[in-house]
């Protein structure tokens, strides 16, 4: 039974380890982070006219888990149900470009990527 089940959810337990590059796409208002091997989508980020950007970060509910217990979440959502939607801080920056920047900074301080 159990080995019948990881047949069924072999492509979703494989991990993507070997593969750990992004590319953002999008506009100077919203733009996402995916890794474009493997269709996994590490964040997105929305702009709101006032100088401030909002990353949020799409993890599994034990890197949330995990996130949550450092005290650097703020805002969690299980709206992307079976990934957890943290929201860490909102970033400040001129252009998406440096938000960009900020964004891949918190995704390697978080262990996210």
């Amino acid at each position: 039974m159990i080995t019948t089940l990881l047949k069924l959810f072999d492509p979703i337990v494989e991990p993507d380890d070997l593969d750990r590059c992004f590319i953002w796409v999008g506009t100077d208002g919203y733009s996402v982070c995916i890794n474009p091997n493997t269709g996994r989508l590490y964040g997105s980020m929305w702009f709101d006219s006032i100088e401030t950007y909002h990353p949020t970060f799409y993890v599994s509910i034990f890197d949330a888990i995990r996130i949550w217990r450092r005290g650097w979440l703020a805002r969690a959502s299980l709206s992307a149900f079976p990934r957890c939607a943290i929201e860490i801080n909102r970033i400040t920056g001129k252009s998406m470009r440096s938000a960009q920047l900020s964004f891949e900074t918190m995704m390697v301080n978080a262990c996210i990527i």
